[in-house]
């Protein structure tokens, strides 16, 4: 979005102008310049119209951080807020490595090795689930929700298939993460092969998008890439109704 002038020149000569007059260190930019934002996206399915509360595991728990009203037909839109509670201590181990969401002809996938991370000291977090309550039942809980698939590719074989889930992570500065992990696909037909998981995150301080893309073009090297956008994007949550 394009400020106007005279917004743009308020929000970065005034700082200024306040550390020059009081002689503190402002090396670093305020948690206040990082703009809050809007997305949405579909919950798949929902009963009816009702609230889902978006969660992020902070020091250990999971812990809400921010809700949204989902219409009858799964629609949401979300408010990202511009400064949210931050784990206490670094913890880029929460950025997802490791596909969770995978084809249908594989069941499960392990992997060994570390990424890189540029700064280790980062601190990020990463809505990675939450829960629903519809409308008439009073705040209670029916459903967990979970990072649902953005876009199924399948072509000419049921191997070519492309899983993309997504999900908003918020870094408290900028930080990559990349390196190469070798895997262990286990099929649903009992075999086990081979692949690769690509972790190429390069979030930037504030909101970002993560995506996760596996897949399958040949029976021998399956392949998942992880990586990060600035540029947010609507995502899809999957409906799990939890048990009575």
């Amino acid at each position: 979005m394009t400020r106007p002038p005279t917004l743009l020149l308020a929000r970065y000569l005034l700082p200024a102008l306040l550390c020059a007059a009081t002689l503190s260190a402002c090396s670093s930019a305020a948690p206040e310049d990082v703009d809050a934002a809007t997305i949405g996206g579909v919950i798949v399915f929902p009963p009816m119209a009702g609230t889902a509360v978006f969660t992020a595991y902070r020091d250990g728990q999971a812990q809400a951080v921010t809700s949204a009203r989902v219409g009858a037909n799964g629609t949401y839109r979300l408010d990202l807020p511009a400064v949210p509670q931050l784990p206490s201590r670094s913890n880029l181990d929460s950025l997802p490595t490791v596909p969770s969401v995978l084809p249908d002809q594989i069941r499960s996938v392990s992997c060994s090795g570390e990424p890189v991370a540029s700064t280790p000291n980062a601190r990020v977090l990463v809505l990675s689930g939450g829960t629903f309550s519809p409308d008439d039942a009073k705040g209670m809980v029916t459903g967990q929700l979970t990072p649902a698939s953005a876009a199924i590719s399948n072509r000419l074989t049921t191997q070519d298939i492309l899983i993309t889930p997504r999900t908003h992570a918020y870094a408290d500065r900028d930080v990559r993460l990349t390196g190469t992990l070798n895997c262990t696909f286990a099929r649903t037909d009992g075999s086990v092969v081979g692949g690769t998981v690509r972790v190429n995150y390069d979030l930037k301080r504030g909101w970002n998008m993560l995506e996760t893309r596996t897949g399958q073009p040949d029976v021998t090297a399956p392949i998942a890439t992880v990586t990060s956008s600035q540029t947010l994007a609507n995502v899809n949550w999957r409906y799990l109704p939890v048990k009575p």
